[in-house]
């Protein structure tokens, strides 16, 4: 690692001197730290959309824009994203080449960019670049066009410094150049007519650095460059003669940095150096490269060095800082040689470095001094910290996730490291820690994951170990440990993982084990403990890991629980992360779920959540600074609360914090009021006293303007009435009637991380209140009316404060020209004039028409009256055939009225002769005694019976026509269950749907019926048997019938299944011919026939 030393003090010019006693004290002073990398960088490269990754200079304009030169192209960034200009060989006004060493600023804001080719002015407001190139037929133009730096006197003059060709000076408002030439006929000329840097200081001098004639000072006055040298006094070497950067820092003094020789600080009262050489690791007798210089808001020097990264020196304490490129931290800076270093309106550090890109270095950082794990073997070891724990000689232990335990001593930024030993006693027994403790004899207890306990003389350096033996009750219940805490009767007690709480008497040697059990509610509550504290009273708190909060009263031996009910009415979460109590007595419980506030002596509990101001709800510890503030990890971050005020203040990693997500109790307040706070990337240490919440504030712009989903960017055709080409020098927006589809993109340029900061935004005139949108950093609108309105931007930073001041600017919407004032009126006078014409008109054509009017109504008056007499002859006329009419009507009626009793009548007779012929049968079966006579007859009766019952249907109901068939089949089959005698052995179940059907149909439907019931009581139950006969019918919306006979009897056996030809079957068949329809008889368990026909009954 490089360190400064000094080698010689020389006077100006070649005059040498003596060192000085005060100056080598002055110089001995600088100590130098090993390699730190606390401070943290993000990164800007090619993935981020910069257009090359070589940054050759950085520079942020008055309107607090970043502008990047890269090898490749001019970067313009403002937090969100980058605007590149290239030189175009077909654009004579696009940027004259791609390499861009230098950008500065006039006073009209107008930039100026040094390129490999020529100078640029850049006019933001169109757009356009403005080339100045060397002719050599024109003594009024560059010397050169490769060109390295650029600065502005306070005159306004440019000073222009040329690889080759001297150094230029540029009067802007004459448009006039000057040049600066070496002679060697002139000792008052340049030194050197390679000019590598220029630089103007506070009190307007020009000073300049060659590549190698040294340092130059030009008098305007005397028109005279006054040379500075230095020689080694051992060599009598020159050194010092190639100058890349000077800078004056903010106590006026001159910084040099050259080109292998290190860094030089210009005496000017003494008009001396004083000469600072860096040495490598090998201790080459070889100085170091120095690229750029910088301070930062404290007036720390920041040096840029070429491959041997930056260096920081604290000027008050002498203390120098290296920061090199770590492959292990992220955080670091990206490469290890920095051409360029720019401080912001901010005080943001920017670094331009070569093949990296840029890293950024954020104040908003510096209050959170984040510890983590990097390539350096005394950095901390894992960046998992578990626990964090300051012992009484204000040591500070952290526990790992796997690395073991980290000691940070008091003097120092490095750690020491205790790990699990090859042996036995010889290290940690496990890697993986939880907590860390304190004894009251000083010995370190160190609860670990499988391991049990380690128990560490700081003293002796030795380790004794505490491990859970299963064939021993008086060891501990688990080697995996979450608690550890020493009440003040020297008791220890240990929270253990699903084995319970312990108390280990360090007397007697003798653990108590106290366990969780179903069947005593006094027990604890559950055996996996997170988190233990003591109060005052000696009592424990026990917090677990799933059933909530136990208090164990030691005088008496119980546990009492506080659970949560889901309901609000007691603690938020079961899952206690953390206990703590603060200087007034209350218990701080962290879950995760919330923060628990609760006071021990009135009960009472109030619960904290991101509703009331926390950035998260899974809280992991709390800790009270000296101000009686309450700092709060969460997953979301920290948060810092006011009981006072009762507001929360949230951090973020836009802040420093090592990530957003922290660890369960890892947090400490040490003894000079420090906090920490261990989480997933290392861990925090802060001042709560000196943390900067000054609200800083930094422009919002307009980045981008779309109209119709079409953006409006400096490569579209639009016209330069409608918008500048620089957005953010937008102050107005007059767009068309059409163009009322409209969005604009915004940034604040305090380049904060984009998901870090919240917009706000409000169209006046068309909006009621401001839009939240979060970090959104744009806003759309459609179907916005003609009308002026004014569009406002607010911003709220990283510290949770809102822009009091707004970003806005004018939108007029023109409407079309019938909506403007002017055609209204010259519309409302046309026509107002058009009516009084019409009117006019009228009223001429109305008197003209009145007379001929008068005249047709004479005339047709007569014709009416003649038509008249006509009509009342017609209308006699039909009168008369109107009551033939009737009378035919009342005639007809007569006759369908007799017709219904002349059928009624018939269905009458036909069913009593029917009748009449069934008692006939029934007179001749009583004089026969051959059965199959007998049975013959007997079917025919119900035959005639299902014919018969249908007309005494028809003449009964109102439509002599139509039989309803549901109640007709009801009938019919309590006819036949009654004409066989079943005696309930055998049921009916019926399903009916009520519809009627024509008489010509409804008697082979009857028909039909009475066949299969017929056969089916006859044939499918012998002997007595029992069965159900299923008769389902149905009609369809398009009228198809369907008709469904089905028992469930012995079906038709093989020897008869030839009475399928019978007479009975013969009738189904040509019954079903006869509806049109389909007949289906199926053999299976019992016999089931279907038929199916359309009807023509509607």
């Amino acid at each position: 690692m490089p360190y400064f030393r000094n080698l010689e003090l020389t006077r100006k010019c070649n005059t040498m001197k003596p060192i000085s006693i005060n100056s080598i004290l002055f110089l001995a002073l600088f100590t130098v730290s090993a390699s730190a990398q606390n401070i943290k960088f993000e990164h800007l490269n090619t993935q981020e959309g910069l257009s090359q990754s070589n940054v050759n200079c950085i520079f942020q304009d008055s309107r607090g824009f970043i502008w990047v030169g890269t090898r490749y192209g001019l970067n313009r960034y403002d937090g969100y994203k980058f605007i590149v200009y290239n030189n175009d060989p077909n654009n004579s006004l696009s940027i004259s080449d791609d390499f861009v060493a230098d950008v500065t600023e006039d006073m009209n804001g107008d930039l100026w960019i040094a390129t490999k080719n020529g100078l640029n002015k850049f006019n933001r407001k169109t757009g356009i670049f403005k080339r100045y190139l060397h002719n050599e037929n024109d003594a009024n133009t560059l010397s050169g066009n490769v060109l390295n730096k650029l600065a502005f006197d306070k005159d306004g003059n440019l000073w222009i410094a040329t690889q080759l060709s001297g150094m230029d000076c540029l009067n802007i408002k004459q448009g006039h150049f000057q040049h600066f030439f070496h002679s060697d006929n002139d000792t008052n000329s340049l030194s050197d007519n390679r000019v590598r840097t220029v630089f103007i200081d506070s009190q307007n001098k020009i000073w300049i650095g060659t590549f190698a004639g040294g340092l130059n000072c030009y008098n305007k006055k005397s028109k005279v460059f006054q040379k500075f040298f230095n020689r080694n006094s051992r060599t009598h070497r020159m050194i010092g003669l190639n100058i890349p950067v000077i800078f004056e820092d903010n106590d006026n003094k001159l910084w040099v940095g050259t080109q292998d020789d290190g860094l030089f600080l210009l005496d000017a009262k003494l008009k001396s150096f004083y000469s600072f050489k860096a040495f490598t690791k090998a201790k080459e007798a070889r100085g170091a490269t120095i690229f750029s210089i910088g301070d930062d808001n404290k007036g720390n020097l920041w040096i840029g060095t070429e491959n041997e990264g930056l260096i920081i020196m604290d000027k008050r304490t002498k203390k120098i800082t290296h920061y090199l490129h770590d492959g292990a931290d992220k955080y670091s800076i990206n490469g290890n040689s920095i051409y360029s270093i720019c401080r912001d309106n901010l005080n943001n550090m920017w670094l331009g470095i070569f093949s990296a890109g840029i890293s950024l270095y954020k104040i908003s950082t510096s209050n959170f001094v984040h510890y983590r794990h990097t390539s350096s073997p005394s950095s901390l070891s894992n960046n998992f910290v578990l626990d964090i724990f300051e012992d009484s000689k204000k040591n500070v232990w952290i526990a790992t996730d796997g690395g073991g335990v980290n000691v940070k001593t008091p003097a120092s930024d490095t750690f020491i490291h205790l790990v699990q030993g090859a042996k036995v006693n010889q290290g940690l027994s496990g890697n993986y820690d939880l907590v860390v403790r304190e004894m009251k004899n000083g010995n370190i207890w160190i609860g670990t994951w499988g391991g049990g306990i380690t128990i560490f003389n700081p003293v002796s350096k030795t380790y004794s170990y505490l491990k859970n033996n299963p064939k021993n009750a008086n060891s501990i219940s688990s080697n995996n440990i979450f608690a550890i805490t020493q009440t003040r009767d020297g008791k220890v007690w240990i929270g253990t993982a699903n084995a319970g709480l312990n108390c280990y008497d360090e007397k007697t040697k003798q653990i108590t084990r106290y366990s969780h059990s179903d069947y005593n509610p006094a027990s604890i509550s559950s055996n996996f403990i997170l988190s233990l504290l003591e109060d005052n009273n000696g009592n424990l708190w026990i917090g677990t890991y799933d059933n909530g909060l136990s208090y164990f009263d030691r005088s008496i031996g119980t546990f009492s629980h506080y659970l949560s009910d889901g309901a609000g009415q007691s603690i938020s979460n079961n899952s206690i992360t953390d206990i703590f109590k603060d200087s007034k007595g209350n218990l701080w419980v962290s879950t995760f779920y919330g923060l628990n506030k609760l006071d021990i002596l009135t009960n009472h509990l109030k619960i904290y959540t991101a509703d009331s101001g926390l950035p998260g709800n899974i809280i992991y510890a709390v800790r009270e600074d000296n101000q009686g503030r309450l700092w709060i990890s969460t997953n979301k971050g920290i948060s810092a609360y006011n009981p006072l005020s009762e507001q929360f203040k949230n951090f973020s990693t836009e802040n420093g914090l090592q990530e957003d997500e922290f660890k369960p109790h890892s947090a400490l307040k040490s003894v000079n009021g420090h906090l920490y706070f261990g989480g997933i990337n290392g861990f925090n240490e802060f001042d709560p006293a000196t943390i900067d919440e000054r609200v800083r504030f930094s422009p919002i712009v307009i980045s981008g303007f779309s109209i119709s989903n079409q953006s409006v960017d400096s490569g579209n055709d639009r016209p330069r009435s409608l918008l500048p080409n620089d957005f953010s020098e937008i102050k107005s927006v007059t767009l068309t009637y059409k163009q009322t589809f409209i969005s604009c993109e915004f940034a604040a340029l305090d380049f904060v991380t984009a998901g870090k900061k919240k917009y706000a935004y409000i169209l006046e005139g068309f909006d009621k209140d401001w839009n939240y949108v979060g970090s959104r950093n744009s806003a759309f609108y459609t179907n916005i009316p003609p009308g002026h309105y004014q569009f406002k931007i607010k911003y709220q930073n990283s510290y949770g404060n809102w822009s009091p001041v707004y970003s806005k600017f004018e939108v007029t919407i023109v409407p079309p020209f019938w909506l403007t004032w002017w055609f209204k009126t010259l519309a409302a006078l046309i026509i107002t004039a058009a009516i009084y014409c019409v009117i006019k008109f009228r009223t001429n054509a109305d008197k003209k028409q009145k007379i001929k009017l008068e005249r047709q109504v004479q005339a047709k008056t007569w014709e009416v009256i003649a038509q008249k007499d006509a009509l009342e002859i017609q209308q006699r006329e039909i009168n008369r055939k109107n009551k033939s009419l009737e009378d035919l009507l009342v005639e007809k009626d007569n006759l369908i009225v007799e017709k219904e009793w002349l059928l009624r009548e018939i269905h009458h007779r036909v069913k009593n002769n029917l009748q009449v012929i069934m008692s006939l049968l029934n007179i001749q079966s009583s004089y026969l005694e051959d059965e199959e006579t007998l049975s013959a007859l007997s079917e025919s009766k119900h035959r005639i019976f299902a014919i018969s019952l249908i007309h005494e249907k028809l003449y009964q109901s109102n439509n002599v026509s139509r039989v309803n068939v549901k109640p007709y089949i009801h009938e019919l089959v309590s006819y036949l269950s009654d004409s066989f005698n079943i005696n309930h052995t055998v049921t009916f179940d019926m399903d009916l749907m009520s519809f009627e059907l024509d008489a010509t149909e409804a008697v082979p439907v009857g028909l039909i019926l009475n066949e299969a019931i017929t056969n089916a009581i006859k044939y499918a139950f012998p002997n007595g048997r029992n069965g159900v006969i299923k008769i389902c019918v149905e009609k369809t919306f398009v009228g198809n019938v369907s008709l469904i006979i089905q028992d469930d009897g012995i079906g038709l056996s093989e020897s008869s299944k030839y009475k399928t030809v019978s007479l009975g079957f013969a009738l189904m068949k040509g019954l079903a011919k006869q509806l049109g329809g389909d007949i289906k008889i199926e053999n299976g368990k019992g016999v089931r026939i279907l038929v199916e026909f359309v009807t023509n009954t509607i």
